[in-house]
């Protein structure tokens, strides 16, 4: 059985009032904490008592920490921006960062979006959580499959706009992994849950994975 997730849309009004709560809060959490460590790795960078190699290690960890940081203000502005509350640049963006993703690594990511997106208005909180959990079935792919080749897919059918993150890794038994209720999955569940949209799971041991998140698009 192929395991699904679904959920019911929310209150319009109350979701805009939990993304705006929820941005503040990352900006709060997650690029202060960011901060933070940026300045502890400097400080400790500056100690006298470090050899040239133990000063390097801690360089290279800051310039690390930096393109995290960059990544994660990027998101931060993307999200917010309202000329970007549409579907084209939801493709755009997802694009872009799948291919950024994987850069440096020996994983390839292939791209397929369809070449005839309708001109689709798509709110903040609807493109930021599918975006998110477009990232988390990217970064599950990474950390877990042990992957040569990933392919991230976007198109609309029947007024419902699907992305795939497919992968030909080494497989999980996916029935198991979501009643055990893997983080992963947990994550990508809460998140389309908040949007009113659904996920699908396909996987067994020695055959890959395939993630498709699909959120209607008429839903006024």
């Amino acid at each position: 059985m192929v395991p699904q997730w679904n959920a019911p849309r929310s209150d319009v009004s109350q979701a805009v009032l939990q993304e705006r709560e929820r941005i503040a809060q990352d900006i709060h959490d997650d690029l202060g904490g960011r901060l933070t460590q940026l300045m502890l790795l400097g400080s400790f960078a500056q100690g006298e008592s470090l050899d040239l190699a133990r000063a390097r290690e801690l360089l290279a960890a800051m310039a690390h920490r930096s393109r995290e940081l960059a990544g994660v203000l990027d998101e931060i502005i993307w999200t917010v921006n309202p000329r970007n509350d549409s579907l084209a640049h939801l493709a755009d963006y997802v694009s872009s960062r799948a291919r950024e993703f994987f850069e440096g690594t020996n994983i390839r990511c292939c791209l397929d979006l369809s070449m005839d997106l309708p001109d689709l208005a798509l709110d903040t909180s609807s493109r930021h959580q599918l975006f998110l959990a477009v990232k988390e079935a990217l970064h599950n792919a990474a950390k877990h499959s042990e992957a040569t080749t990933i392919w991230v897919r976007l198109q609309v059918e029947n007024q419902c706009l699907s992305v795939s993150v497919e992968d030909n890794g080494r497989g999980f038994d996916a029935a198991e992994a979501c009643r055990a209720g893997c983080d992963g999955l947990e994550n990508m569940r809460v998140r389309l849950a908040r949007i009113g949209g659904s996920g699908e799971v396909w996987s067994q041991p020695g055959c890959g994975c395939k993630v498709r998140l699909r959120l209607p698009l008429n839903r006024n």
